[in-house]
């Protein structure tokens, strides 16, 4: 079997394979709120399939968004991206705009693909949609929501094209024409320096996003401005020309320290450094 429509990979899983145990087991654990998530964990073998899978969708996912134009706006769960990468493109604004996909694997169904994916449907698919527990359902999630990114990206653009040809007084020192837009798994964040643009753009972005079959959680849509000099996203301090770790995470390294959880300090102190990943380029 392999994935076809690819240039530089191709997973083998033979058509004739003759499937031992496609089975997962369910679960729940609290979200922050309390409320139950469920998580399906695959059995060792749907897990390795799952595995074989991924270098073929990530080449997908690799193609489609240098078709679509839409390099390095997604960074969850694509390889040599993380959050830092995306904290970083947001470095000198003085807005951003935080935005949450709600039920965002849930949301993602067959239609969404082409047949040389669905046709492995019933290695990465529970019940008809993407399951969070399953090895393949990040990448899935972003091949799934590249039209809604272009679509958001050339809104953009216009949008700030035509507020700077609009506006009569600029506050000097700031590109008006200039904005950020990544996305890391489910969460949207857009950083802008026009003021007026915050309620249009969260008003059209929500707009184009359920057009696209996904929903924007409106309750955790939140503006971030510049405090004492920072904006916090995706838990990184966002200043006007670097990053850093937030207090939150430094108090946590302490406390890990404290407690003789090494483990848990050595993670943390690699996340508060705010490195890029070893082969990422911009």
């Amino acid at each position: 079997m392999i994935l076809s429509g690819l240039n530089s990979s191709s997973i083998i899983i033979p058509t004739n394979h003759k499937y031992k145990d496609l089975s997962y087991r369910d679960f729940l654990i609290p979200k922050k709120n309390g409320k139950p998530r469920r998580i399906s964990a695959p059995s060792k073998e749907l897990l390795k399939y799952q595995h074989n899978l991924m270098p073929g969708l990530y080449a997908y996912h690799q193609k489609k968004e240098r078709e679509l134009n839409c390099e390095n706006i997604q960074h969850g769960f694509i390889p040599n991206r993380n959050c830092v990468t995306a904290a970083t493109q947001h470095i000198g604004f003085k807005h951003t705009i935080i935005m949450d996909l709600s039920n965002f694997f849930d949301s993602v169904n067959t239609s969404f693909f082409p047949k040389t994916i669905t046709r492995y449907s019933h290695l990465f698919h529970k019940e008809g949609h993407c399951a969070q527990g399953f090895a393949s359902s990040p990448i899935l999630s972003a091949i799934a929501s590249l039209p809604m990114v272009n679509e958001i990206k050339q809104f953009l653009s216009t949008i700030h094209t035509n507020a700077v040809n609009n506006m009569d007084r600029l506050e000097p020192g700031f590109d008006y024409t200039s904005h950020a837009f990544t996305i890391y798994a489910d969460d949207l964040q857009f950083s802008t320096n026009c003021t007026k643009l915050l309620k249009p753009i969260i008003e059209t972005v929500t707009s184009i996003a359920e057009s696209h079959g996904f929903n924007i959680n409106r309750n955790k849509t939140r503006v971030r401005n510049a405090v004492n000099g920072y904006r916090r996203i995706l838990g990184i301090n966002v200043g006007s020309d670097h990053i850093r770790a937030t207090r939150k995470t430094m108090r946590k390294i302490r406390a890990a320290d404290h407690q003789g959880n090494y483990h848990s300090k050595g993670g943390l102190t690699t996340w508060s450094l705010c490195k890029f990943p070893t082969k990422f380029k911009l």
